[in-house]
């Protein structure tokens, strides 16, 4: 049991139901449970994980749990333009908060306007030009929380939206990202001084303490000790993959072309190896089902392992995967309207 104040929240073991018969998954869970205790905590955090796994689910439920325990707002979320419909979506899908969408005409101005007292929203959702155009009006309010997506834009200390950022009123916040953050002593003592400003308040002792690490597993390895308490980072092979899966994953981002000429798992051999000019597509090929990859699908008289199927539903009806292998139509209908996305295998 966490205690802030007057408050206790325990650890959830489970997954809620939420709105629409929602649930998080177990890896989900254990973020969402991390964001609490950081934030029960009055530590603010990165939420790193590899894109896919549910970084906006992730704090969109950790919004609505502490909302929940009376912390009923206001939050604020930051995110690129191009993101902004997704954030709206999922608030709405997942739970009953009020979330509008600030973006500095007229009409959003009057939405986020205090009405005899009360805000009329949960939360908000703006871009990163709101902040750079140094808004009043989102300066003007007490944020309890505050969300930045695709935080590692805040890498560069003399960037104009750290500075926007820093003159926002938040009681708390974390960022969100999915790009590892290990490249130098300056851009870590950027994020490190916007997270926790009284612990790191001065570039000139920290360039004194760290300044001296010049290699990039020097630099890692600063990172690792410092970040690692505020720090939560999985990947998609860790949490989502099957075994097969995992192997396939791995040895596709290392270019291990013994393990793929060899057929990995069952394959047919050198023949077959995938083509890693288009690293970002096997791997995506491969967390949808491992038989996609050339050379994983089993021979003739093989059983199957992992338990992957080679018939199964889509959109487009059933599919065998020998056919869509041989089917460039398929695969381009599959690929391009994302209907990958909805393989449950």
């Amino acid at each position: 049991i966490i205690h802030r104040g007057l408050m206790s929240l325990s650890k959830l073991e489970s997954s809620r139901e939420y709105r629409n018969g929602n649930a998080l998954r177990e890896y989900q869970l254990e973020g969402l449970n991390w964001l609490t205790f950081n934030w029960y905590n009055s530590r603010n955090c990165i939420l790193a994980d590899e894109m896919g796994l549910g970084k906006t689910i992730q704090s969109i439920t950790f919004l609505y749990e502490i909302y929940m325990k009376s912390i009923e707002g206001p939050f604020l979320i930051i995110a690129p333009l191009s993101t902004i419909p997704n954030w709206e979506r999922e608030f709405r899908t997942w739970t009953e908060l009020n979330v509008v969408v600030y973006h500095g005409s007229q009409a959003s101005r009057k939405t986020i306007q205090i009405v005899k007292g009360v805000y009329r929203f949960h939360a908000v959702i703006t871009t990163f030009e709101m902040i750079l155009a140094d808004c009043p009006e989102l300066r003007s309010i007490p944020w309890r929380c505050v969300v930045i997506d695709e935080a590692h834009r805040l890498k560069n200390r003399n960037c104009k939206l750290l500075e926007g950022l820093k003159m926002m009123d938040m009681v708390s916040g974390f960022l969100l990202t999915g790009t590892p953050l290990q490249n130098t002593v300056e851009e870590l003592f950027s994020l490190l001084n916007f997270l926790e400003p009284e612990r790191f308040p001065s570039e000139q002792t920290f360039m004194t303490e760290f300044g001296d690490l010049k290699t990039e597993e020097q630099v890692a390895g600063a990172n690792h000790r410092i970040l690692k308490p505020m720090m939560l980072r999985r990947l998609k092979e860790d949490v989502e993959l099957t075994n097969i899966q995992k192997k396939y994953y791995r040895a596709i981002l290392e270019k291990n072309f013994s393990f793929l000429s060899k057929g990995g798992a069952g394959g047919s051999g050198s023949a077959s190896v995938p083509n890693l000019l288009n690293t970002m597509m096997e791997l995506r090929k491969c967390c949808n089902h491992p038989y996609l990859i050339n050379g994983a699908r089993p021979r003739s008289g093989e059983p199957a392992t992992g338990g992957h199927r080679q018939v199964f539903q889509t959109r487009l009806g059933p599919i065998r995967l020998p056919a869509l292998h041989q089917s460039r139509w398929a695969w381009h209908q599959l690929n391009r309207s994302g209907y990958m996305h909805h393989l449950r295998l």
